[in-house]
Protein backbone atom coordinates (compact mmCIF):
# COMPACT_ATOMS: atom_id res chain seq x y z
CA UNK A 1 0.00 0.00 0.00
CA UNK A 2 1.59 3.15 -1.02
CA UNK A 3 2.35 5.91 2.17
CA UNK A 4 -0.30 8.05 0.30
CA UNK A 5 -3.39 5.56 0.78
CA UNK A 6 -1.67 4.61 4.12
CA UNK A 7 -2.24 8.35 5.30
CA UNK A 8 -5.80 8.31 3.61
CA UNK A 9 -6.92 4.80 5.91
CA UNK A 10 -6.83 7.53 8.89
CA UNK A 11 -9.88 9.31 7.13
CA UNK A 12 -12.51 6.85 6.69
CA UNK A 13 -14.54 9.03 4.38
CA UNK A 14 -11.60 10.86 2.34
CA UNK A 15 -9.93 7.21 1.48
CA UNK A 16 -13.76 5.96 0.30
CA UNK A 17 -13.94 9.25 -1.65
CA UNK A 18 -10.18 8.52 -2.85
CA UNK A 19 -11.27 4.75 -4.01
CA UNK A 20 -14.04 6.08 -5.53
CA UNK A 21 -11.89 8.32 -7.95
CA UNK A 22 -9.33 5.52 -8.80
CA UNK A 23 -11.80 2.83 -9.57
CA UNK A 24 -13.39 5.88 -12.43
CA UNK A 25 -9.76 6.48 -13.85
CA UNK A 26 -9.46 2.50 -14.36
CA UNK A 27 -7.54 1.25 -10.89
CA UNK A 28 -9.32 -1.87 -10.86
CA UNK A 29 -7.87 -4.83 -9.23
CA UNK A 30 -9.63 -8.52 -10.64
CA UNK A 31 -11.68 -9.17 -7.81
CA UNK A 32 -13.01 -5.43 -7.92
CA UNK A 33 -14.34 -5.97 -11.26
CA UNK A 34 -16.00 -9.64 -10.35
CA UNK A 35 -17.83 -7.90 -7.41
CA UNK A 36 -18.86 -5.04 -10.02
CA UNK A 37 -19.99 -7.74 -12.24
CA UNK A 38 -21.56 -9.94 -9.93
CA UNK A 39 -23.53 -6.82 -8.01
CA UNK A 40 -25.89 -5.92 -10.37
CA UNK A 41 -29.35 -6.02 -8.31
CA UNK A 42 -30.49 -2.41 -7.50
CA UNK A 43 -30.89 -1.38 -3.83
CA UNK A 44 -29.67 -2.14 -0.87
CA UNK A 45 -28.46 -5.98 0.13
CA UNK A 46 -27.45 -7.70 3.54
CA UNK A 47 -23.89 -9.06 4.08
CA UNK A 48 -21.79 -10.79 6.68
CA UNK A 49 -18.04 -10.50 6.56
CA UNK A 50 -15.82 -12.63 8.16
CA UNK A 51 -12.65 -11.29 8.82
CA UNK A 52 -12.86 -7.35 8.01
CA UNK A 53 -9.98 -6.68 9.27
CA UNK A 54 -9.51 -2.67 9.80
CA UNK A 55 -12.58 -2.17 7.35
CA UNK A 56 -10.13 -0.77 5.02
CA UNK A 57 -7.14 -2.42 3.86
CA UNK A 58 -7.37 -4.16 1.27
CA UNK A 59 -11.22 -4.01 1.24
CA UNK A 60 -12.69 -5.06 -2.13
CA UNK A 61 -16.58 -5.14 -0.46
CA UNK A 62 -16.22 -1.79 1.81
CA UNK A 63 -16.96 0.61 -1.46
CA UNK A 64 -19.90 -1.61 -2.45
CA UNK A 65 -21.28 -2.05 1.53
CA UNK A 66 -21.11 2.00 2.11
CA UNK A 67 -22.34 2.76 -2.16
CA UNK A 68 -25.58 0.71 -1.75
CA UNK A 69 -26.24 1.47 1.85
CA UNK A 70 -26.11 -2.34 2.86
CA UNK A 71 -26.71 -3.79 6.16
CA UNK A 72 -24.97 -6.00 7.76
CA UNK A 73 -22.50 -7.51 10.07
CA UNK A 74 -18.54 -7.43 9.98
CA UNK A 75 -16.39 -9.62 11.98
CA UNK A 76 -12.84 -9.16 13.13
CA UNK A 77 -11.16 -11.47 16.04
CA UNK A 78 -8.09 -8.91 16.85
CA UNK A 79 -8.73 -6.27 19.49
CA UNK A 80 -6.46 -3.64 17.73
CA UNK A 81 -7.97 -4.47 14.04
CA UNK A 82 -11.37 -4.19 15.86
CA UNK A 83 -10.55 -1.17 17.52
CA UNK A 84 -10.01 0.53 14.19
CA UNK A 85 -12.90 -1.36 11.65
CA UNK A 86 -15.02 0.36 14.26
CA UNK A 87 -13.45 3.61 14.09
CA UNK A 88 -13.55 3.42 10.20
CA UNK A 89 -17.17 2.21 9.82
CA UNK A 90 -18.69 4.60 12.90
CA UNK A 91 -20.10 6.75 10.00
CA UNK A 92 -21.90 4.06 8.82
CA UNK A 93 -24.99 2.83 11.18
CA UNK A 94 -25.78 0.34 9.17
CA UNK A 95 -22.44 -1.78 8.99
CA UNK A 96 -22.34 -3.36 12.65
CA UNK A 97 -19.29 -3.99 13.68
CA UNK A 98 -18.33 -7.42 16.01
CA UNK A 99 -15.44 -8.75 17.79
CA UNK A 100 -16.08 -12.65 17.23
CA UNK A 101 -13.91 -15.42 15.69
CA UNK A 102 -16.48 -17.23 12.91
CA UNK A 103 -15.39 -21.20 13.54
CA UNK A 104 -17.30 -24.84 14.27
CA UNK A 105 -17.73 -26.08 16.44
CA UNK A 106 -19.22 -23.15 18.71
CA UNK A 107 -16.60 -22.44 21.63
CA UNK A 108 -13.97 -20.55 22.73
CA UNK A 109 -10.66 -21.25 21.48
CA UNK A 110 -6.72 -20.30 21.86
CA UNK A 111 -6.31 -17.37 19.04
CA UNK A 112 -3.05 -16.75 17.69
CA UNK A 113 -2.47 -13.75 15.19
CA UNK A 114 0.48 -11.97 13.57
CA UNK A 115 -0.17 -8.33 13.91
CA UNK A 116 1.84 -5.05 13.01
CA UNK A 117 1.35 -2.04 14.69
CA UNK A 118 -1.18 0.89 13.39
Amino acid sequence: MSSAAQFLRKFPRVFDQMARVARVIGRQTPIYRAISKASVLEGSFTFLQIGANDGISHDPFREFMIRRNACGVTSEPAPEFFTVMCRNYSAYPHVSPENCAVGYPAGRLPFYAYTTAF
